[in-house]
């Protein structure tokens, strides 16, 4: 697990949304679901 994985659940846990998180870190939702997973 690194950082950008963290940083990736604890925003969707903030937002309680992929996609939101997703926008606040400039990243697509597929990335953030791909960083959780992994």
């Amino acid at each position: 697990m690194n950082l950008r994985q963290i940083e990736a659940f604890y925003m969707v846990a903030k937002n309680n949304s992929f996609s939101k998180a997703a926008r606040e870190l400039y990243l697509t939702q597929p990335t953030i679901s791909t960083n959780i997973t992994n």
